[in-house]
């Protein structure tokens, strides 16, 4: 997924808002593809590489690029309103670091939330929750989105 982008335009198309998602959310509803790209070499050993790092790091391919991008637009398009300000800039010491950034767990219950970004929303969830049970089975994981 590319980075910088600047804020959620919320463009909709006629009506509700077509469902762009396509082929990405084909794949993102088949349990069985996405359990085997998660369970691809590239993902093996991943709760150690994580505890190892002390609990970050990075994985290139982590998507195919074509959900990625779906997920992008998915993200993208989601009114600018429904991203919060997320900041630690007077007592950092408490989260090890300052920081900025908007962020959403992707609302999807919101009225500003046409049909078709709900759609998408649904299939990004869908992503994560396999990438949970495959991956990490024996982690809570919470997943938000930052712009």
């Amino acid at each position: 997924m590319d980075e910088g982008h600047d804020g959620g335009g919320g463009e909709e198309d006629e009506e509700d808002g077509d469902d762009d998602s396509g082929a990405w959310a084909e794949w993102a509803d088949s349990y069985g593809d996405v359990t085997t790209w998660f369970k691809a070499k590239r993902f093996r050993n991943l709760e150690r590489k994580i505890d190892d790092s002390g609990g970050l790091i990075k994985v290139r391919g982590w998507l195919p690029t074509e959900v990625a991008d779906g997920i992008l637009r998915a993200l993208r398009g989601l009114p600018a309103h429904l991203w919060n300000d997320t900041k630690a800039d007077r007592d950092h010491t408490n989260n090890n670091i300052g920081h900025r950034f908007d962020s959403t767990k992707g609302v999807t219950d919101h009225p500003d939330v046409t049909r078709a970004q709900h759609t998408s929303l649904e299939h990004v969830r869908s992503v994560l929750r396999v990438f949970n049970s495959a991956v990490l089975p024996h982690r809570l994981a919470s997943f938000s989105a930052a712009r």
